[in-house]
């Protein structure tokens, strides 16, 4: 593959269930680490297959046909994230979201977020949650530049073991709304 430049463009996709390994390695050495290992395959699978749920892959696609190299459309070797986000009625959680370190500070998990967030807003949903390590000060600082907020502090929320913020965002800006719009 090539290496990482403007010759590659990133691709975003529904998750298949052959992802599912590869998305549980990216969880387990780049979301748990240092936890129990808790998104598994089978796990991945059942998320992937949940109608209420979306699994969604950036992936690296090549520009420039001298840039194919070897076929890698469904290995490791071009994922440079996922995010999981399952809907409720007037609410979404979103369960994962990583990027790759060899992606990252490329805007690819702003991008996977703003995928799910819009498609959250289509469907009428009206909120979205989110735990976050209390430790990881990046991904805070990374979920606040995109209007989430600390609502809830939770010790030992991880497995008894580590404490997170509960984060969440507001989809739809009411004070824009108008009176017959309003609940």
């Amino acid at each position: 593959m090539a290496p990482m430049d403007q010759t590659l463009a990133v691709e975003l996709g529904l998750a298949r269930r052959a992802d599912a390994p590869m998305l549980a390695r990216v969880s387990r050495d780049y979301i748990e680490r240092g936890l129990p290992w808790r998104w598994k395959s089978a796990r991945l699978r059942s998320l992937i297959a949940d109608r209420d749920t979306v699994v969604l892959c950036a992936r690296s696609k090549p520009l420039r046909l001298e840039d194919l190299g070897a076929t890698e459309t469904r290995s490791l070797g071009n994922l440079l994230g996922f995010g999981a986000m399952t809907y409720e009625r007037d609410s979404a959680h979103l369960m994962l979201l990583a990027t790759l370190p060899r992606a990252r500070r490329r805007g690819i998990g702003s991008h996977l977020l703003r995928w799910l967030e819009k498609t959250a807003r289509t469907a009428g949903i009206e909120r979205i949650t989110l735990e976050v390590r209390a430790r990881n000060s990046g991904a805070r600082a990374f979920y606040r530049e995109h209007g989430y907020y600390e609502r809830d502090y939770i010790p030992r929320y991880y497995d008894g073991e580590e404490s997170a913020f509960r984060m969440t965002r507001s989809l739809f800006d009411r004070s824009a709304l108008t009176d017959r719009e309003r609940p």
